[in-house]
């Protein structure tokens, strides 16, 4: 009876059974759907894992600024009392101050405001009374 059955073309392969087909294409079916869930799921935390890393980037950013404007800030504060003491320092100079040390430093260079105008027959020359 096996021989007639092989013969008349009946006989089934479980490679070629549509149940075993169905069954394998839908194990494999569901293999790639798990992998392709579980890859979703993946980028999904990796995506927000960048999120909060960009976050963290800004927060450091906003952190560095804010020292960098504390330390810039606290410089000019110096900055500015040193040019306040530089501006005390010198409204203490009286304004005649250079000009008196001057003209007692090199009063014998300078013209003295006490003599009198000068006036031509008051100069003497050699030969100033020569016939010629």
């Amino acid at each position: 009876q096996t021989a007639s059955y092989d013969s008349a073309g009946g006989k089934l392969h479980a490679g070629d059974d549509p149940y075993v087909v169905h069954r394998g294409v839908m194990h494999r079916l569901s293999n790639q759907v798990v992998a392709e869930n579980n890859h979703h799921n993946d980028l999904i935390a990796v995506q927000n894992n960048f999120q909060t890393f960009e976050a963290h980037v800004i927060e450091v950013f906003q952190q560095a600024v804010e020292a960098f404007v504390q330390l810039v800030g606290g410089q000019g504060e110096k900055t500015r009392a040193l040019y306040n003491d530089m501006l005390g320092t010198i409204q203490c100079i009286p304004v005649n101050f250079e000009w008196q040390n001057f003209t007692q430093r090199c009063s014998d260079r300078l013209a003295n405001p006490n003599d009198p105008p000068r006036a031509v027959d008051a100069i003497q020359f050699p030969n100033m009374d020569h016939a010629s």
